[in-house]
């Protein structure tokens, strides 16, 4: 329920929620910084509780409104911040989070990388499909329903994954979807295909993803011979993600 692959929860853990908000930085202004994923929740029925959300919803000038990509859950998450215990991963399992495990920096210690062994997904109780194909676009979609049979399937199972930008990511490294995304993700491919972090240091002369965001710094040009991405990104050391993790998020 906790968002974020390293929260640290278990199961019926009680959810510190001061850490859903966060100041202001030099790249940011003030907002919300994490809350619980709403996929499945667990709620006691109090009509006085939903009288009071929604006299604070429909109030433009109340506080309870600030820009997200996710308000409802951000809503919820910060009307009972003091309240939320977690509820493990295995209970809303998300299809489209499923490939950012394979992070180098999560895909050892990630709630969700356990179930990426064999045998692949036991102990899964519930499969959220947050993408933007769901179940029943297999026989309601034209384009999926055409066929009955076994290569239909196949073909769906192929468009799922091709929906999850992840996939695109981290198993097929797409060099097109790295350009869009890399930068997000502190990653990089280089000409020979193989993930490397974004050297921060050497980006921001030496002051670190934290630095100035200005750009790179005049005073302290690269050093050669160092390597950079095609679209610039100097690169640092060469990761490798598990091929056995991939397999497993790919089943």
């Amino acid at each position: 329920m906790a968002r974020g692959p390293k929260h640290g929860y278990a199961h019926g853990d009680r959810i510190e929620g001061r850490y859903f908000f966060a100041g202001a930085s030099h790249t940011r202004s003030w907002g919300q910084r994490s809350g619980i994923n709403a996929g499945v929740m667990l709620l006691a029925p109090d009509a006085g509780e939903v009288e009071q959300m929604l006299q604070e919803v429909l109030d433009q000038n109340h506080p309870s409104h600030i820009r997200g990509n996710g308000p409802e859950q951000d809503y919820l998450s910060r009307y009972w911040a003091s309240c939320w215990t977690h509820i493990g991963v295995e209970y809303n399992f998300q299809i489209h989070q499923l490939f950012w495990v394979l992070h180098p920096d999560y895909v050892h210690n990630s709630e969700r990388s356990e179930f990426l062994a064999p045998p692949v997904g036991a102990g899964i109780q519930l499969v959220h499909y947050s993408g933007s194909l769901k179940p029943w676009s297999r026989v309601l979609d034209p384009e999926f329903a055409a066929s009955a049979s076994a290569e239909g399937d196949a073909r769906f199972l192929r468009a799922t994954l091709e929906s999850i930008p992840g996939y695109w990511l981290w198993v097929l490294r797409d060099r097109e979807t790295w350009e869009h995304q890399g930068e997000k993700e502190g990653f990089a491919l280089d000409a020979d295909g193989r993930v490397r972090r974004i050297d921060w240091g050497r980006y921001y002369g030496g002051a670190g993803k934290d630095g100035p965001a200005s750009g790179r710094a005049e005073s302290a040009p690269l050093q050669q011979p160092q390597q950079q991405a095609e679209n610039g990104w100097p690169l640092g050391e060469v990761v490798e993600v598990p091929e056995a993790a991939a397999r497993g998020a790919e089943e």
